[in-house]
């Protein structure tokens, strides 16, 4: 149990630090081979692109989970209380929605991939790794747009519970 909440916590914040550090590795191992050695390596801009990639998908749940996706809020900021949650439930489930249509269709790229055989071309790398990313990124977006819908719902009901306790 503690495993799983730990994974719930930091999931992603260890994986992109791991992503970020492995780019800064291969990229200062590149500027040495490259000024020290005179040598460069044909694999490292590739390696450090995928990676980013990688990084870009998996920022998706992070950012949902941290509840700092971009939004404009200037109008229901003057709303009532109650109406900016129903609101922000509302944007959720429609996040949620995306992200499960486009979680569907990244499968349909992968399995074309999957059939084409295509590799990257320094690495050699099959390219249905890379383009994973898309199906790991939106499987976990989809996973905390769930839970940030269903923490929200909880929110606004011991709310509503705790606001009619108070006027009886």
């Amino acid at each position: 149990m503690k495993f799983l909440k730990w994974i719930d916590k930091h999931l992603e914040e260890y994986l992109l630090v791991y992503l970020l550090v492995m780019i800064a590795c291969v990229m200062m191992l590149q500027i040495i081979m490259r000024y020290v050695f005179k040598a460069s390596l044909s694999w490292a801009e590739e390696f450090t692109r995928y990676c980013f990639v990688w990084s870009v998908f998996l920022s998706i749940s992070y950012s949902i989970k941290k509840g700092s996706m971009l939004k404009i809020d200037a109008v229901t900021s003057l709303m009532p209380n109650v109406i900016q949650k129903i609101l922000n439930i509302f944007v959720d489930i429609i996040v949620l929605a995306f992200l499960a249509i486009l979680l569907v269709n990244s499968k349909e790229v992968i399995d074309r991939l999957i059939q084409s055989g295509q590799t990257s071309p320094a690495m050699e790398l099959p390219m249905y790794y890379v383009y994973a990313a898309t199906i790991v990124g939106f499987s976990l977006g989809v996973f905390r747009s769930i839970q940030s819908v269903i923490i929200s719902i909880m929110k606004l009901f011991k709310e509503k519970s705790n606001l009619t306790e108070v006027s009886e």
